[in-house]
């Protein structure tokens, strides 16, 4: 799933931002370190859909 929120390299094919929205909603349910490492990358993602969710999961994850 990270490779959906977070595409690396020049010619990789990113998916929509629906698609990587709710990839990073399923991310923060794993409830692991590496899926928050996941999480507090996409938080600086240009897409505002997948920074407020991210900033979302990483507050609900430390209720």
């Amino acid at each position: 799933m990270a490779e959906i929120v977070e595409p690396k390299g020049l010619f990789r094919r990113k998916e929509s931002p629906e698609t990587r929205t709710c990839a990073t909603y399923a991310v923060a349910k794993i409830k692991t370190a590496e899926a928050r490492d996941v999480l507090e990358r996409a938080a600086n993602d240009k897409e505002l859909s997948i920074r407020n969710a991210a900033a979302r999961a990483l507050r609900e994850w430390d209720q």
